[in-house]
C-alpha cells in the first residue's frame, strides 16, 4: 500500500473545497488567543482570537518549502502566494469562530480514530522519522490535526446542509453529458458507462460547494468583524 503524505495531516489547509482540498497550511498555523511575545503585531484580529505577524510568517516559512526557487523569486507569483496564506488564515479564523457558535467539537474518540488511520500506514519508526523530518513535535503535530478535523466538521455540519441537488439538476447534468457524447470527435468510440445517480448527485454537490465555499466565508467573515491591519499588511505584501 502506498504510504499517505503525512505531512497532510498537519501542514495546511486547502480545505474542502479549496478543498480539504489539498494539505493544510491552516491547520499548521499559529492562531492565538493572546499575543505570544510582547510587542508582536496583531495581523488578524477575531474578538479575542489574534494572528500575529510572527504566525502569518512561520506560515510562509512552511508554504516556501513547497514552492520551487523560481516561484519564489518571481515577485508576481511570490505576492499571489501571500495572499493565498492570507486569506488561508482568515478562513481558519472562520470556520474556529463557527465552531464556537455551533458547538462543534471534537471527540478524544475522534481524534484517536484518525490517528489510527494516518498511522496504519506507517511502522513506528517511519513515523517518528516523519516527524522529525518536519520539525514537529508529535504532541503539536496531534494538535493541528485536531484543529483540520474540526474545521472540517465544521464545513460539514454548517455548509453541508445548505448545499441541495434537485432531480432537476441531475437531470441537466445527464442532458449535457448526452450532447457532449453527440458532438464528440470519435463517434466510433464506445460511449462510457452512464454514472448512477448517486455518482452524479455526489459530482454536482462537491461542485456547488466548490462554487458556494467562498462566498460563505465572505459572509461570516463580515458577520465575525474580522479585521487585518492594513498596515502590517502593506509590510508584508510590499506595497
Amino acid at each position: 500500500m502506498r504510504k499517505k503524505p503525512l505531512k497532510a495531516a498537519f501542514i495546511s489547509h486547502k480545505w474542502i473545497l479549496t478543498v480539504i482540498i489539498g494539505g493544510c497550511l491552516m491547520a499548521g498555523a499559529g492562531c492565538s488567543d493572546v499575543q505570544k511575545e510582547e510587542g508582536t503585531e496583531n495581523l488578524i484580529t477575531c474578538d479575542d482570537r489574534v494572528v500575529t505577524v510572527s504566525d502569518y510568517n512561520k506560515v510562509l516559512a512552511v508554504a516556501k518549502a513547497s514552492y520551487s526557487f523560481e516561484m519564489i523569486q518571481d515577485k508576481k507569483a511570490f505576492k499571489a502566494i501571500k495572499i493565498t496564506i492570507l486569506n488561508q488564515l482568515i478562513e481558519e479564523m472562520v470556520l474556529l469562530r463557527m465552531a464556537e457558535e455551533n458547538k462543534v467539537s471534537v471527540s478524544d474518540e475522534e481524534l484517536t480514530a484518525a490517528i489510527d488511520v494516518i498511522r496504519e500506514d506507517y511502522p513506528e519508526e517511519e513515523f517518528k522519522k516523519a516527524l522529525l523530518e518536519n520539525v514537529v513535535s508529535y504532541e503539536v503535530w496531534e494538535k493541528r490535526l485536531k484543529k483540520r478535523i474540526l474545521m472540517e466538521k465544521v464545513v460539514k455540519t454548517v455548509l453541508d446542509p445548505q448545499v441541495t441537488v434537485t432531480d432537476e439538476e441531475v437531470m441537466r447534468y445527464l442532458k449535457t453529458m448526452e450532447n457532449k457524447g453527440k458532438t464528440g470527435e470519435d463517434q466510433t468510440a464506445r460511449k462510457p458507462d452512464r454514472p448512477d445517480n448517486d455518482q452524479i448527485v455526489m459530482e454536482l454537490r462537491r461542485k456547488k460547494m466548490e462554487e458556494t465555499y467562498k462566498n460563505f466565508i465572505m459572509e461570516y467573515r463580515d458577520k465575525y468583524k474580522i479585521e487585518i491591519d492594513d498596515a502590517q499588511w502593506s509590510k508584508i505584501i510590499g506595497d
